[in-house]
């Protein structure tokens, strides 16, 4: 895309592409053109990965591969991955599982196969590797007989040809009536080498934080965190933090150029502050389970036998126990934020089901981006 970009192409269409032993169009590849002032679609295999991938920066999805991916029915490249031969024009050695999802649900809707035949040949295309894949094999995988006419049924269906032909005639519409919006190079003297190395930033362990204010919280949190002991004892940083002496601590850190242990726990230590605040603006206050396992973890940090032992070795009225009680609630948030938040499915109800049931009872839209 580079390449054809410098040429002073201006609209992409991508619609399949190799792997494994050979480069595929990246996502970073795809963002550069974009930024550049071009139009990129995606549909069909590798361009409906690529489209969805990169659709926060501009890129256009089209067909039902795209549709679904876009919604999360489908979230694994191993669905669009096929054998093929490397003569042109690229003749299929294997089935792609979201053809054979769309197949399956095809014939069941025609009443060419039950229910129970085909999520027991989905159950089994899945667990094949995708270079196995074809009709015959997961029909034996899955102990369900085809008949000829059930497998030429099967076979006629090919949903990325289809939304690969479907997005070329959308495209060309578009560009006919100019609905599709892109510009030339305005730099033809910067190739995208250089915009690369614009993009790169250097290692910050602060990830932008003032390191000037940052140092008691920083301090503080490696007391009651337990990381004391995973500082090296160079220049008497891991004695200042086990003593408490925050001012001998602030005169012998350096966090412009710090050690590799102080950089992995100043990023540690970025990584709690900002979750923390995500967790305190999105209200969780963490449920029984996140407090017990907060405990558990504060106690072991500081090899302890318990949270109640902990606290008694401080003071339960001290305020050190204060504050280790405070990051016990700041630990069961993050906690409640991971679980409910950062890992959450995104299906609906019925995410239960095989996704070939699931995409029955999705409306397709029309045709179009």
């Amino acid at each position: 895309m580079y390449r054809l970009r410098l040429l002073d192409f201006s609209v992409f269409v991508i619609l399949d592409g190799v792997f494994t032993n050979l480069l595929a169009v990246s996502p970073r590849e795809v963002v550069d053109v974009l930024q550049d002032g071009a139009a990129v679609i995606g549909a069909s295999s590798m361009g409906a990965l690529r489209a969805v991938d990169c659709g926060p920066a501009g890129a256009a999805g089209h067909g039902r591969v795209y549709r679904m991916f876009r919604r999360r029915l489908l979230t694994s490249e191993d669905e669009v991955a096929v054998m093929f031969r490397p003569e042109a024009p690229y003749p299929a050695l294997s089935q792609s599982l979201v053809n054979m999802r769309f197949a399956l649900r095809r014939a069941c809707r025609s009443g060419l196969l039950d229910r129970t035949e085909a999520e027991a040949m989905v159950q089994a295309a899945e667990l094949l590797p995708y270079e196995r894949r074809d009709w015959t094999t997961v029909a034996e995988s899955a102990r369900v007989r085809l008949s000829r006419s059930q497998l030429a049924s099967l076979k006629s269906c090919d949903v990325k040809r289809e939304d690969a032909l479907a997005c070329c005639r959308w495209a060309a519409r578009q560009l006919r009536v100019g609905a599709i919006v892109a510009a030339p190079r305005q730099d033809r003297s910067r190739p995208f080498e250089t915009i690369s190395k614009d993009r790169e930033r250097t290692w910050d362990p602060l990830d932008g934080m003032d390191p000037g204010t940052i140092l008691p919280a920083f301090f503080e949190w490696l007391w009651l965190s337990g990381q004391s002991d995973a500082i090296a004892d160079a220049g008497g940083l891991s004695a200042a933090l086990r003593h408490g002496h925050i001012s001998e601590f602030v005169q012998n850190v350096d966090l412009q150029a710090p050690s590799a242990e102080l950089g992995a726990l100043l990023m540690r230590f970025t990584a709690f502050s900002r979750s923390r605040l995500l967790a305190e603006e999105l209200h969780l206050s963490g449920s029984p389970r996140d407090f017990a396992r907060a405990r558990v973890e504060i106690a072991c940090a500081h090899n302890a036998h318990g949270w109640e032992d902990l606290i008694d070795r401080t003071g339960p009225r001290s305020a050190l126990a204060r504050k280790l009680r405070g990051y016990k609630r700041d630990r069961a948030r993050i906690f409640a934020l991971t679980r409910s938040v950062l890992f959450r499915h995104p299906a609906s109800g019925n995410a239960t089901l095989p996704v070939w049931q699931r995409s029955r009872n999705v409306r397709q839209p029309a045709e179009g981006h």
